[in-house]
């Protein structure tokens, strides 16, 4: 009576550790023809296959598969002090392209400021202490025209 209760004992201590979550530490990788893979913790790892199928004993995986990531876009333009009481220096990336002309708007949508850069730079020194203190909208044109980027800038008295 006693073994069997040891038997028992044994058997179900051992179910449950099988239970608990295990942790793998996996590697897998290719070479020509030839796969590698192999799973720490886990020594004796049964694989049968054909050339349709492959059965695997465990829980690593043997094809890997990378995808590519996203480049991520630009950062947008800045400009900075803002609010700002006269200096203000913008810069903008490249990567959207040459810039050609800066301009300052007053919320009326009245043009108080303009701009035009005769070589490619990616940084603009702006003295706006000549206006009054208010709420300004400042435009990037570039090559074709197009006003692609707004920043709303503050001036405020000295």
């Amino acid at each position: 009576m006693e073994q069997q209760l040891f038997g028992l004992f044994l058997f179900l201590f051992t179910t449950a550790q099988a239970q608990s979550a295990p942790e793998i530490i996996c590697a897998a990788g290719h070479s020509g023809n030839t796969v590698h893979a192999w799973t720490v913790g886990e020594p004796l790892v049964t694989t049968i296959s054909n050339n349709l199928h492959q059965l695997t004993q465990g829980f690593h995986q043997p094809q890997l598969t990378l995808l590519a990531a996203e480049t991520p876009p630009p950062p947008d333009p800045m400009a900075y002090p803002n609010p700002t009481t006269g200096l203000l220096k913008v810069e903008w990336p490249a990567d959207y392209g040459t810039v050609r002309t800066v301009e300052v708007y007053a919320l009326t949508g009245h043009k108080v400021r303009e701009i035009h850069l005769e070589t490619p730079q990616s940084q603009l020194h702006l003295d706006l202490s000549d206006l009054a203190a208010g709420k300004y909208i400042l435009g990037l044109r570039y090559d074709h025209g197009e006003l692609r980027h707004r920043i709303p800038i503050i001036k405020l008295n000295r």
